[in-house]
């Protein structure tokens, strides 16, 4: 799957399916992930995730996918979950620091474009605890769909944000 996008060219979003065929780009992936972002992606635990939890959290019903520029330098992976028939879908993710910043919204647009598009979700979610996610969704052009406040998360209370993108089908 292409998507143009505006500030990176072509972005190729390519599902790693069936998972076991994958294991060491996943494996590659984890490697290049520093602790700090371990610890943001899965904002929900309290313990530390290694890499026998990351390949077990992406196993249990998600679709991993990963994306690539037209020079096929790693922009990024994401991942789809909670999927109800194609009527909706969650998308979670995780971009290194060089593809941050003006690069991420090209990038969550190739995202959202894939889950809409091949793989044919009408409606898509995000839900993040960080105003920086949320604010990444809106520049993709998602809605909020609901902010609930004093959410709590591990030690403290912050705000999460629960976001929408719809397409027809």
């Amino acid at each position: 799957m292409d998507a143009v996008a505006d500030g990176v060219g072509q972005i190729e979003i390519l599902p790693l399916y069936p998972l076991h065929e994958y294991e060491d780009v996943l494996c590659g992936l984890y490697r290049r992930i520093r602790r700090h972002d371990l610890q943001r992606m899965f904002w929900w635990r309290e313990d530390p995730i290694d890499l026998r939890g990351f390949l077990n959290h992406l196993a249990d019903n998600r679709l991993p996918l990963v994306g690539y520029d037209e020079e096929m330098s790693f922009l990024g992976m994401g991942w789809i979950e909670n999927m109800v028939g194609k009527q909706q879908c969650s998308l979670g993710g995780w971009l290194p620091f060089s593809s941050r910043g003006l690069n991420a919204v090209d990038i969550m647009k190739a995202l959202l474009e894939y889950a809409h598009g091949p793989m044919g979700f009408r409606t898509v979610f995000c839900h993040t605890p960080w105003p920086t996610a949320a604010a990444l969704c809106k520049r993709a052009n998602m809605n909020a769909a609901g902010i609930i406040k004093s959410f709590p998360l591990a030690n403290f209370d912050t705000t999460y944000y629960i976001m929408r993108s719809d397409r027809e089908s």
